[in-house]
């Protein structure tokens, strides 16, 4: 059976939602909102969003049916079922998008949201509500190849890259992993069976990336504004009706695709990795772990056991390579790499600094599997206490 639909909260502000940041796309999106084209019958819509990348194209959305209700009648929000988190997995968690809806009572109950998972509660819930279109944005799954035959005019999404680079689920992570110059978003109809490969009816200009400082949030503030605003110059210009008449030439960009991030996405290799590859992941994840292997001597059986452990590099990671050779020369020459230095100059801000194939990255909180998380002096201090003589984060 089909979910019951949870009521959600639409917002109905007391002066109108300033959609439009200053991009390029400023003034084409004010004329679509001010346009008055006569439509012969409203949109049913059925969005599909989950993250915060959503949220920003379910916002304008919201804020383009109310200024245009003859073109827009209905915005139904889609998405997924709340999942179990932490530890014991007893916090029931929503999505993103869900909690931005619900978030202000002001909002008006206009929206419902459904989560169905299977293809049989989509079909089911096309029976009921007979939209028209789907929006999917940052959903996480494919749409259900029925479910969108279903629709008079198929399926829009906005993807984070300029396809077809970076078809797949991480692409922003994969541009600022990959330290790419650039990246930009597509707007594409749906392809029924393949993630990203629909026709591509609108693309942002190649928008620079800061490779040393950009984080995952950073751009994805950036990016999903422009998203937004493409698929609102998609839907008002109505290229959703004739996909092929509006094609965009992609042919600039190379194909490629990109998987789920996972727990392993986040591991660091000393040995192999260069400081901006840490450095990198560090902006993307907000931490990294390495495997620290190390000997434990057992002073009552007389005895040393081999351990494996995991280690969190949590905060205020950097690459500190220029200063610490500087200050330590000699040390530099001697160090293994995966060896760490105790930076405790200043006992209240103390690091530890670790050797890499190519210079030394610090960091100030690190937190061993099974400990909590504690600065360098601690680390070391628990370390010594605990028997551990192999020093090398490796």
């Amino acid at each position: 059976m089909l979910k019951s639909p949870t009521l959600l909260l639409t917002h109905t502000p007391a002066r109108p939602l300033r959609l439009i940041r200053t991009t390029v796309f400023s003034a084409f999106v004010a004329r679509a909102f001010h346009s008055s084209r006569a439509h012969a019958e409203a949109l049913k819509i059925a969005f599909c969003g989950s993250d915060g990348f959503s949220t920003e194209s379910f916002k304008a959305l919201l804020a383009y049916q109310q200024a245009h209700p003859d073109r827009v009648g209905a915005v139904d929000l889609i998405t997924r079922q709340p999942k179990p988190k932490g530890r014991g997995r007893v916090t029931i968690e929503r999505t993103a998008i869900q909690q931005y809806t619900e978030a202000d009572a002001a909002r008006a109950a206009a929206v419902t949201c459904f989560t169905p998972e299977s293809d049989a509660e989509f079909a089911e819930l096309q029976q009921q509500r007979a939209y028209d279109l789907v929006i999917a944005v940052s959903y996480g799954r494919l749409i259900p190849e029925a479910f969108l035959a279903s629709l008079r005019y198929g399926g829009l999404n906005v993807h984070p890259s300029l396809l077809p680079r970076y078809r797949g689920a991480a692409p922003l992570h994969a541009a600022l992993l990959n330290r790419d110059a650039y990246t930009g978003v597509s707007v594409q109809t749906l392809h029924p069976t393949k993630f990203d490969h629909g026709i591509v009816l609108f693309q942002t200009p190649e928008i620079p990336l800061d490779t040393k400082a950009e984080t995952l949030q950073s751009l994805t503030a950036k990016l999903a504004p422009l998203g937004a605003e493409g698929l609102i110059q998609v839907l008002d210009q109505e290229y959703y009706k004739n996909p092929t008449d509006h094609t965009v030439d992609t042919t600039k960009y190379k194909k490629s695709y990109t998987k789920k991030v996972t727990t392993e996405s986040r591991k660091v290799n000393l040995a192999t990795d260069s400081v901006q590859t840490v450095l990198a992941k560090y902006r993307v994840f907000g931490s990294v772990y390495l495997l620290h292997e190390f000997v434990i001597r057992n002073k009552k059986k007389r005895s040393e056991e081999m351990v494996n452990r995991r280690v969190q590099l949590e905060d205020s990671l950097e690459d500190v390579t220029t200063a610490f050779s500087a200050q330590h020369p000699d040390l530099v020459r001697t160090m293994a790499i995966g060896e760490y230095y105790l930076d405790t100059t200043d006992k209240a801000n103390s690091h530890l600094i670790l050797k890499l194939t190519d210079g030394f990255v610090a960091a100030k909180s690190i937190k061993m599997e099974t400990y909590s998380a504690c600065d360098a002096q601690q680390l070391s201090l628990s370390l010594k206490k605990r028997g551990i003589v192999k020093q090398l984060f490796i």
